[in-house]
């Protein structure tokens, strides 16, 4: 009977130390934050190229008087120091190119990694991708494309063409080379134009647009808004058909084309001082 009545209290307590194992995981609940740091240097060249994905978390890109790529890394989490480590840098160098992944284990949950990347000046900049956080990059070089999901886009001082879209969040062009497509569905539009390569979409769905022109541009424009107003200024189009919510016309002589489109909200274009 000792026998019988010792087994048989184990196997209780087997359960309900199991039992509360999995209590604790179904109860498992964010407390306060904890962070790690991640530094590293990698070489450059004049050849160097640049690309950058992100899952969650921001992408901070800008160059540097420095030789070297330097990446500061912060990861974040409300689920404790051991969801930090599911979450993985991984800088991978083939030839020229460089690329900066950032790699989950899911759920990612409230775990996010943050991006701060200095540059050479002779880097080019290839892409950046983010799903949830601001993807921002300045005095940088090299034609460019830049997507986000949930954050904005912002751009400035970089020497090439941007290509830009996101889901929910403004994008933000300056002080560029040229632009190419430019797409938001629930945000706002402000780019200015210097130049354009080929024929160009500016769209969104819940947000205004402002443009500012370059007049030395060729190109025929249309503009369409649905719920909003339409507003050009300093005559930097010769217009052809105009309404509150429809207007076409040109710029030079017209040899390619920009067509600016919003549902919800107006749009504006103004002249690009130079």
């Amino acid at each position: 009977m000792k026998i019988k009545l010792i087994s048989t209290f184990l196997i209780v307590l087997f359960m309900v130390v199991g039992f509360s194992g999995c209590i604790d995981l179904v109860n498992d609940k964010p407390g306060p934050e904890v962070r790690d740091y991640f530094e590293a240097e990698y070489h450059a060249t004049n050849n160097t190229i640049l690309s950058i994905s992100n899952v969650n978390g921001a992408i901070n890109v800008s160059s540097w008087d420095g030789d070297n790529i330097t990446l500061n890394a912060t990861k974040r989490s409300t689920y404790g120091y051991d969801d930090l480590e599911k979450a993985d840098i991984i800088v991978s160098e083939n030839n020229n190119e460089i690329t900066i992944e950032i790699q989950h284990v899911k759920p990612i949950r409230s775990r996010a990694v943050d991006l701060n990347v200095k540059i050479p000046n002779n880097v080019t900049v290839k892409s950046a991708s983010s799903t949830n956080g601001p993807v921002q990059i300045t005095n940088t070089k090299g034609d460019a494309v830049f997507t986000n999901t949930n954050g904005p886009i912002i751009a400035e001082g970089i020497d090439g063409y941007i290509k830009a879209s996101t889901t929910n969040g403004n994008i933000d062009i300056k002080d560029t080379k040229g632009v190419d497509d430019l797409t938001t569905t629930n945000g706002g539009i402000s780019a200015e134009i210097f130049d354009i390569k080929d024929d160009i979409d500016i769209q969104s769905t819940n947000g205004g647009i402002t443009i500012y022109l370059n007049s030395s541009i060729n190109a025929s424009i249309e503009i369409i808004t649905t719920n909003g107003d339409i507003s050009v200024y300093d005559s930097i189009i010769s217009i052809t058909e105009s309404s509150n919510k429809h207007l076409k016309g040109t710029i030079g002589d017209g040899e390619k084309k920009i067509n600016v489109k919003t549902t919800n909200g107006g749009i504006n274009v103004f002249r690009l001082e130079m």
